[in-house]
């Protein structure tokens, strides 16, 4: 029974939801002669079609009956044609894939999500940020050939929680996993007439309800469950959300939910009708509009109470918060987030730059943003590869003014193994004709393009890899690892692995380094010491000033030669002991005077009382 006596209009919830015994089904639509709500079987059939009724541009329907597990979309009538679309908010897309591979509806379906969860005596980790270490992954790379995993969980929310894989996290000193985006996403026609696919997913669809190809039956209950359990291993959740453009593409692209429902609320458009495009995604989201705005802090509202994540790092975050195209931290957006009694106490994390005018931001987020520090990337990379550029290494290293997130490598470029094997990309498999992904990667091979059996030429590879990972360890601040960077995980020099859903984008554990993936442990375990030092310092190099440094914490002493010679460094007054070397198993032997660092290596000492 339809129960409009009943009907409350609500402006700021919309989507399916249950409350006071009956279901509410609330849509913003515009320009509309009708809509109507469409229940479907799970093999395509039309069940029933409801009329919704309107005030102003908010249609609603209330009912007082349990529909069951159905399936449901919005039909959308103007003038003589008809669309059906998903619902913007839908907090369940569990036959997603379905429709995706037999086409059984004219729009991606939702579900209605059963309310009840048992998350126990689930606490937030609340790690703090000065001791955060980030492991960045994604659900499917990370799990699909994980050893010893059992078959159902590979590729799955279910596996993340493995407890192999969680030692495995826990022993590299990770606080933090952050997912690459697991938010319901559309497919581009254009990689699925060449038989690929979004393998990132970097195209929303379903701001509210968790990827469905990952779950093996129900989507929300398996996402749910994989948070409680790593907040039980002490693991922050972290996601990548993209709330800069959705999966809908160019205008040309088929309308299936946000631009057949509301195309001037939920996107940014030129007077003349053109879309304002700062993503280089087809679109983007209009958040100088109140329900575009509402969306978003909803979605994140959702995440942050329903499913229990510890943050969110925002993809392309300028766009978001601009007003008449310059990026402006006083918008309504921005204002709403840091004053939100919710949001406010989760990590926020920007991707401090977007394609539009002025879109570099890094360093002007205010607090308590965290960002991505690219500065810190391209100066590490640059001088293990024999730049003069030691000063500036040197800064990021010893820089404490706000916490920032350094990283060497992240998805979206070469995995470390390949950075100092390829000087150039090798995206063919894209079948792009390698136009895609980076060309400045200031990456090096060491003497020989890819795959060698050269000795001398691994035995670099490997130093170089162990030089990256003391640096990024060793620094202050936040620490991000790429997932697999490890154990030496290679992509075979794809820099931009995005549609690569196949085992060059996911981490061939069977290959594993495992001197290395110990290396890294002890990395981890040495780490806390450093920074617990108060007022770490810079030690000039007596020679080759652009090439090498050093960096004295209160009981270590960190020498760093990137150059081709070796260096002699005079200690200042103290006898150290070598902890861990890069060209080398460390010496026992105490040195009082001076030390010898070999060349395009790096050294740690500790201070014999």
């Amino acid at each position: 029974m339809i129960a409009n006596r009943d009907i409350f209009f609500h402006r700021n919830h919309h989507g399916a939801f249950y409350s006071h015994g009956a279901w509410h089904f609330t849509v913003l639509v515009t320009d509309a002669s009708a809509v109507a709500l469409c229940f479907f079987t799970e093999d395509g059939q039309l069940i029933e079609r409801l009329p919704l009724v309107q005030n102003g541009e908010i249609w609603q329907i209330c009912l007082e009956r349990d529909p069951g597990p159905v399936l449901y979309c919005y039909e959308v009538s103007r003038a003589e044609k008809t669309l059906y679309l998903a619902d913007p908010f839908a907090r369940s897309m569990n036959r997603l894939n379905l429709w995706r591979e037999q086409k059984l509806w004219p729009a991606p379906v939702a579900e209605l999500a059963q309310p009840g969860f048992d998350w126990g005596d689930d606490k937030l980790p609340q790690v703090p940020v000065s001791d955060m270490l980030i492991y960045e992954a994604h659900v499917k790379g990370l799990t699909m050939q994980f050893q010893g995993m059992p078959e159902s969980l590979r590729g799955c929310y279910a596996g993340l929680p493995y407890e192999p894989l969680i030692a495995h996290l826990k022993s590299l000193g990770v606080t933090t996993l952050e997912l690459l985006p697991i938010h319901g996403k559309s497919e581009d026609p254009y990689l699925a007439a060449k038989g690929l696919t979004n393998y990132w997913g970097y195209n929303t669809l379903a701001y509210f309800a968790p990827e469905s190809s990952y779950a093996a039956h129900d989507a929300v209950t398996e996402f749910k469950t994989m948070v409680r359990e790593l907040h039980r291993a002490g693991i922050e959740v972290i996601l990548d959300v993209v709330y800069n453009h959705t999966g809908e593409g160019g205008p040309d692209a088929p309308a299936v939910s946000f631009r057949g429902l509301a195309e001037r609320v939920y996107y940014r458009m030129a007077e003349d009708g053109s879309y304002i495009d700062y993503t280089h995604c087809g679109n983007t989201l209009n958040t100088d509009h109140e329900h575009t705005r509402n969306l978003v802090l909803q979605s994140l509202r959702y995440w942050a109470e329903e499913m229990h994540v510890d943050g969110f790092r925002f993809d392309l975050a300028p766009t978001i918060f601009r007003k008449n195209g310059t990026v402006n931290f006083y918008h309504e957006l921005h204002t709403a987030i840091l004053h939100d009694p919710v949001l406010r106490e989760r990590k926020l994390i920007a991707e401090p730059w977007d394609g539009g005018p002025d879109g570099y931001q890094r360093g002007r987020f205010p607090q308590p943003w965290l960002e991505w520090n690219d500065n810190f990337r391209d100066a590490a990379r640059r001088f293990w590869k024999g730049e003069p550029c030691a000063s500036e290494l040197r800064y990021w290293m010893l820089y404490r003014s706000q916490p920032v997130i350094n990283y060497v490598t992240c998805h979206d470029g070469f995995t470390l193994k390949d950075l100092v094997s390829y000087e150039k990309k090798h995206n063919e498999a894209n079948l792009e004709d390698n136009r895609d992904g980076a060309d400045h990667n200031h990456s090096f091979n060491c003497g020989h393009e890819g795959a060698t059996t050269d000795p001398q030429i691994l035995a670099l590879r490997a130093k170089q890899v162990r030089n990256l990972l003391v640096t990024l360890f060793f620094a202050q601040n936040i620490p991000m690892l790429l997932a697999g960077d490890e154990i030496g995980n290679s992509q075979q020099g794809n820099n931009n692995v995005y549609c690569q859903d196949n085992p060059v984008a996911w981490i061939d554990w069977s290959v594993a380094d495992r001197e290395l993936l110990q290396f890294t442990r002890q990395l981890a375990a040495l780490r806390p010491r450093l920074l617990a030092t108060t007022m770490p310092k810079a030690i000039e190099a007596p020679t080759h000033p652009g090439q090498a440094f050093g960096i004295c914490f209160d009981q270590y002493l960190l020498l760093m030669n990137a150059s081709r010679d070796n260096i002699m460094f005079r200690l200042p007054g103290i006898t150290v002991r070598e902890v861990l070397h890069t060209a080398r198993p460390a010496k026992d032997d105490p040195y009082s005077e001076v030390v010898y660092i070999t060349a395009q290596s790096c050294a740690l000492f500790e201070t014999l009382v």
